[in-house]
């Protein structure tokens, strides 16, 4: 019995989250992720790309363009991920003009 090797999407686009979430700055800038955190995520998508693309008799082998789709598509929404965070800490930061003035509003006193 083989089954289908769909689930490894997962396992394409799981670390690659933690190094969008590590930082509240772009994901490939300084500082950058620890040597043992890279090297796990590199290993890891290593074997899984080649168990998908051959199967080894434990599941369906997938062809190299449908790897590379599967591969394209989740580089894609790491960026989309990034660029959605830092538009979300940007909107959260207080320092901004349009903040500073909202929080002086609200230290008026209602009754003078």
């Amino acid at each position: 019995m083989t089954v289908t090797s769909e689930p490894w999407t997962g396992t394409v686009a799981g670390h690659p989250a933690l190094f969008v979430a590590r930082t509240r700055r772009p994901c490939l800038t300084k500082p950058y992720p620890p040597p043992l955190l890279l090297w796990s995520a590199i290993g890891t998508k290593a074997v899984v790309t080649l168990f998908v693309a051959f199967g080894f008799g434990l599941a369906t082998p997938m062809s190299w363009p449908v790897i590379g789709f599967v591969w394209a598509y989740c580089i894609a929404w790491i960026c989309i991920e990034d660029w959605a965070k830092l538009r979300v800490y940007s909107r959260l930061e207080l320092a901004v003009k349009r903040h500073r003035k909202f929080l002086e509003q609200v230290k008026k006193p209602l009754h003078q």
